[in-house]
């Protein structure tokens, strides 16, 4: 099968938004291309400088790049994304967002599944937690940086977009030695095989997407110590009767609504359900719905446009 790559060359405040309305147009995968990356250290000081790529190979804007099945309506896609940024400019007061070119091309199936690879490098989550591609050399900053390797392929989760990052620090924050956990919508098994290392006894991981399973299942073995991690197909948590310390869902907020409920029944006593993916115009209705489930809003942290929320089951 071949694919079609689509081309967005934008402004750096606009990258994060697009790769995410990518997903939501049916993109099987999003990357970023930005020369910054190498230009800029990070102000944190905990960034790692990745290597001395040729600049000749990047744009002035940053790119962002889309992958479409070859059968997808791309001129359909484009212009509904051009609704999209129009839209979202109409709602600015200042700065509008720019698209400087947009174009799409044929690409071969291998060419696809291996060049995203380039870009994919290791992601400091926090000073004590990075996410490492399986084929990168890497060595931990710190003697206590706890490391997840992954070979990701079409399953989402590298850990480089926002949402991953925000509820893995809420993970960091949250998990205690013993703790049981479920994911829910486990993708590629990054937060799966965070919840292990961070100290969990065990974790059940649940997909919705069967054709991502596998990835999940050999991201696992590619991480020592996840003998109590079980991945399983299962809609959300539709007949999980199993009772957990804490729950794990990084999915699109129409799918966290009804959610909640069900994690309120599959949760302990003062349970913890951190939610991910919830953008910044859906907060409120989880915020209600958190609400009318008995759920108080713990912890509340942002990215960008993005939010995670860390909530304790009520009475």
């Amino acid at each position: 099968m071949d694919w079609i790559e689509l081309w967005i060359e934008t402004d750096h405040q606009a990258v994060e938004m697009i790769s995410e309305y990518l997903w939501l147009l049916g993109s099987t995968g999003v990357s970023i291309k930005d020369k910054s990356d190498f230009t800029q250290l990070p102000d944190d000081g905990y960034g790692t400088i990745i290597g001395d790529l040729p600049e000749d190979d990047y744009a002035d804007h940053p790119l962002v790049l889309g992958y479409f099945a070859e059968d997808a309506a791309m001129d359909g896609i484009i212009a509904e994304l051009q609704d999209y940024i129009t839209t979202y400019n109409q709602s600015l007061t200042d700065d509008p967002i720019t698209v400087y070119t947009m174009r799409y091309e044929k690409i071969q199936s291998d060419e696809w599944e291996n060049k995203w690879k380039d870009y994919y490098h290791p992601i400091q989550i926090s000073r004590y937690l990075s996410i490492v591609p399986v084929w990168e050399d890497y060595l931990p900053n710190i003697d206590l940086e706890t490391c997840i390797y992954l070979d990701p392929g079409m399953a989402f989760g590298t850990g480089s977009h926002p949402t991953t990052a925000l509820i893995l620090l809420l993970m960091e924050a949250s998990i205690r030695q013993g703790m049981k956990v479920i994911d829910v919508g486990t993708g590629s098994g990054i937060l799966a095989i965070a919840a292990k290392k961070l100290g969990a006894e065990s974790v059940d991981a649940y997909e919705y997407d069967e054709s991502v399973i596998t990835t999940a299942k050999a991201n696992i073995q590619l991480n020592t110590d996840m003998d109590q991690v079980n991945v399983a197909y299962n809609d959300k948590l539709t007949g999980i009767t199993k009772q957990v310390d804490l729950i794990t869902a990084n999915i699109l907020a129409d799918i966290l609504l009804p959610l909640i409920p069900q994690a309120y029944a599959n949760l302990k006593a003062q349970g913890i359900l951190l939610l991910s993916g919830i953008y910044y115009d859906q907060l409120d209705t989880i915020k209600v719905a958190l609400n009318d489930q008995n759920f108080q809003v713990d912890l509340l942290i942002q990215k960008g446009d993005w939010y995670a929320i860390k909530a304790i089951k009520g009475a």
